[in-house]
């Protein structure tokens, strides 16, 4: 399968800003965050598995969604016959900022598959669900590996939001399916152009909303002659959240290379 190589990714940035060398050598050695000694392997994988797809032809092989390595390099796999993977690269200030939103900010190695299972099962006698798909995590630093899985992640945390960890690694695939779109997308005059469209649409559309941003892209697919279809989500948070209890998803959408782009606008109330 051909890999379509993207040479530069520039991503959200949802922290602070780590650009003094210092700092990033700090981090580089510090015991959290240290990489362990084969920098050749990748540091963090994250993949979802299982729920009612199709199955692909026996001689397709599918790719991690996410896989990210030491040296800055990143891959957007592919679940599906037709998706190519597509590569990146981050900086190195974008590969720490990662590393301290997963494994600082949200506690990535407090989680624990079998704790999960029983808080969400002690939780509460919610509905079922069948077929769902399965998250998996894994990361792999000088510290230690540890891989978590969680079946039916955004299900279950709808339905039992008092559960911090599973808030925590909703965040953390949230961020990795951001990274994706945004390798996906491909360079930053592609990912300005495309929300430059976008906010024009909502201003004129929605002006009491605030412009979107890169680190909303939630999904991107690409078809043949140019077509294309990202869907950039926001949920609201805080006051604003209060006041609306609304998600906003913008879908922009292209038939072709030549086409005009089509941008249609979705305030979903929430629950």
């Amino acid at each position: 399968m051909r890999r379509v190589v993207v040479v530069l990714l520039f991503l959200a940035v949802t922290g602070p800003h780590l650009a003094a060398q210092d700092s990033l050598d700090e981090l580089a050695n510090s015991p959290e965050l240290a990489f362990a000694e084969d920098i050749s392997q990748p540091f963090l994988i994250w993949d979802v598995s299982g729920g009612l797809r199709m199955a692909p032809a026996a001689d397709f092989k599918p790719s991690p969604l996410v896989t990210v390595w030491p040296d800055g390099r990143i891959r957007a796999g592919s679940d599906r016959p037709g998706v190519e993977p597509r590569d990146g690269k981050l900086t190195r200030e974008e590969l720490y900022q990662l590393l301290q939103f997963v494994v600082i900010q949200n506690r990535f190695y407090e989680a624990n598959t079998d704790e999960i299972r029983t808080a969400i099962e002690q939780a509460g006698n919610g509905p079922r669900i069948a077929d769902a798909m399965t998250s998996r995590f894994s990361l792999n630093l000088k510290r230690g590996k540890h891989t978590v899985q969680v079946y039916a992640l955004s299900f279950n945390l709808n339905l039992y939001p008092q559960l911090d960890v599973l808030q925590r690694l909703s965040a953390i695939e949230m961020r990795l399916r951001n990274l994706s779109a945004l390798v996906r997308l491909g360079d930053r005059a592609a990912v300005e152009a495309m929300l430059a469209t976008v906010n024009r649409e909502l201003k004129k559309k929605q002006p009491d909303v605030r412009p979107m941003e890169k680190d909303e892209v939630l999904n991107v697919r690409s078809g043949s002659q140019g077509a294309q279809m990202i869907v950039l989500s926001r949920k609201f948070v805080g006051d604003e959240a209060a006041k609306t209890r609304q998600q906003l998803t913008v879908v922009y959408e292209k038939k072709n290379d030549g086409a005009e782009p089509r941008v249609t606008i979705h305030r979903v109330k929430g629950k």
